[in-house]
């Protein structure tokens, strides 16, 4: 497979790492500016590039959530326990400078909510995400905060460290899940 890249910045296969968990719509991607390009055997590599300059230029549009990274995850953690075991399903209502997370399960009448500060300028949003991929996210991100790019919830959210070390750059993708209301 060829790549169909254009430019100056390439990716070295040494430094570049991706996750696909199997059967998940969640990826970790992470990369280093080198000189070498992308050669044609690193083709799943490629797919995860393409995969990701495609989904930024659709998934963005301005919408930019901050966290504190240990109160977030803290808070997914106490809230998941509440969601369905299949689907791990948490719901994000964001309004202003407030976060709030509401994860349920219907076949067991179990219902979690909590509150936190965060820091967004944009319409309020209800988009929903997998909360074990959201943690397994922040357990890979270094530094105190996040931000969360998002544009509709049917569209692909950014996951971002707000502190990147020098030449590198990591990003992480999650796909939303259909909201039951």
């Amino acid at each position: 497979m060829m790549n169909s890249f254009s430019g100056t910045s390439h990716a070295t296969k040494d430094t570049q790492r991706s996750a696909c968990l199997p059967g998940s719509t969640a990826l970790l991607f992470q990369y280093r500016l080198a000189t070498e390009p992308i050669h044609a055997a690193e083709s799943c590599t490629c797919a995860v590039l393409r995969l990701y300059l495609s989904c930024t230029a659709l998934a963005v549009s301005g919408l930019i959530l901050r966290v504190i990274k240990n109160s977030f995850q803290s808070a997914l953690r106490r809230v998941s326990v509440f969601s369905n075991k299949s689907t791990n399903q948490v719901a994000l209502n964001i309004s202003g400078s407030e976060l709030q997370l509401a994860a349920q399960d219907v076949d067991f009448s179990f219902e979690g909510n909590e509150r936190m500060k965060c820091q967004y300028d944009g319409e309020n949003i209800a988009i929903a995400f997998n909360a074990r991929f959201l943690i397994e996210m922040l357990n890979a991100a270094d530094g105190e905060e996040v931000k969360i790019e998002l544009s509709t919830p049917t569209k692909a959210g950014i996951l971002k460290p707000i502190e990147q070390q020098d030449g590198e750059e990591l990003l992480m993708l999650v796909m939303p899940l259909m909201l039951n209301q």
